[in-house]
């Protein structure tokens, strides 16, 4: 399979999962934005093109779809997978709400992840995937160059988005 064919299979599970649309001929222009979106997020997806159990989220990445989605008036995220496509293994990077409290505490657990700066954030999602699976919707807070950052896997983020 080319690259393409792996992102393109990780963007269609994303889409589904969420309930979202990819953005048609993602990744083929430059005034396309995002991979995946919603009425209230744009997406940009990455994944590896063997499984493993490293997950990244790349600075430039970010940065970048922070700008395409100020322009669509968008929230952005960040969605990374360890390489697998799986939804389960798929994570995401995202600003924290201006109100974190609208979410309701019996539903959410919020921990603290510490990682050190970088212009990439690195975890090993076998570590990580075993940490959150104690809890049904586990939300980290994570310290990175732009502040906070909330790191959740695919299927808390899908409950998440409800309350944005």
């Amino acid at each position: 399979m080319s690259t393409k064919d792996f992102s393109n299979k990780q963007e269609s599970m994303v889409a589904s999962f969420l309930d979202w649309s990819r953005v048609a001929g993602s990744g083929a222009a430059t005034c396309k934005a995002g991979d995946v979106i919603s009425s209230k997020f744009l997406g940009e997806c990455k994944t590896h093109e063997t499984p493993g159990s490293k997950v990244t989220f790349r600075q430039d990445v970010w940065l970048k779809i922070c700008d395409e989605a100020m322009v669509f008036s968008r929230i952005p995220v960040l969605i990374a997978d360890d390489g697998t496509q799986q939804w389960r293994r798929t994570y995401c990077l995202l600003k924290p709400l201006p109100d974190m409290s609208v979410l309701p505490k019996n539903e959410f657990f919020v921990s603290q992840y510490k990682v050190g700066y970088k212009k990439q954030l690195n975890f090993d999602a076998d570590k990580i995937y075993a940490k959150m699976k104690k809890h049904d919707c586990c939300i980290y807070t994570v310290e990175w160059f732009d502040g906070t950052m909330l790191l959740m896997n695919l299927e808390t983020f899908r409950e998440f988005q409800q309350y944005v």
